[in-house]
């Protein structure tokens, strides 16, 4: 038995006819035709590129390092894959379990698990990525989104200023020179822009050297 199919051809995406003329071909043939044509443009068909369920907000400080654990269902042994942003062509994949890592990205694969460490962090990192798992008709995904921070890291000049305040106390001088006494009050004034004490508190501390060094 045969089918009269029409001649059909996908062409952006759309379903378009070459001609009115029908080709004459074995049943089977038609649906064996149909079904590639179908999972050929299933995305088009159904209409979405992608399918994702849940998502993550990941924070992590300049210089740092985060790791991102994604889990999936009935994926043990998919091939796993991180990407930014759209994540519509290969270029997007930062990295995947069947390529090597790299001295930023590196990739673990615990069967429905997965875990992705990104080191070095910086500002520009900060965006939307995903967790893919490759499958037969469409991929699965989880939304993670990653938040870099500039971080707070203790100044040098801040251990400098609480070292000379535990020297001055210990030192037992007779006298502190004027030098040492404006050292003390420019620490004084920087700590407290920084935060770290408030003014009074560090006008305590100077005094407490002052008195302890007499």
């Amino acid at each position: 038995m045969k089918a009269a199919v029409p001649f059909l051809v996908f062409l952006s995406g759309k379903v378009r006819s070459l001609s009115v003329s029908t080709l004459i071909l074995p049943s089977s043939a038609f649906w064996l035709l149909l079904l590639l044509l179908l999972l050929e443009h299933i995305e088009f068909l159904i209409g979405c590129c992608m399918t994702w369920t849940g998502a993550l907000t990941v924070n992590g400080s300049v210089g740092g390092t985060v790791r991102i654990e994604c889990t999936h269902t009935n994926a043990y042994t998919n091939k796993k894959y991180f990407c930014k942003g759209k994540c519509e062509d290969v270029k997007d994949v930062l990295i995947s379990t069947s390529t090597r890592g790299s001295d930023r990205y590196s990739i673990k694969d615990n069967g429905n698990t997965f875990i992705t460490t990104i080191r070095d962090l910086r500002l520009e990192d900060t965006g939307t990525y995903w967790c893919g798992i490759h499958r037969f008709l469409l991929d699965t995904y989880v939304k993670v989104y990653l938040k870099v921070n500039k971080g707070k890291r203790i100044p040098f000049l801040y251990c400098t200023c609480i070292f000379y305040f535990f020297a001055a106390a210990s030192a037992h001088t007779e006298t502190m020179t004027w030098s040492s006494m404006f050292f003390l009050l420019l620490c004084a004034l920087r700590l407290s822009a920084l935060r770290k004490f408030n003014f009074f508190q560090v006008s305590a501390l100077v005094r407490l050297a002052r008195y302890l060094g007499a």
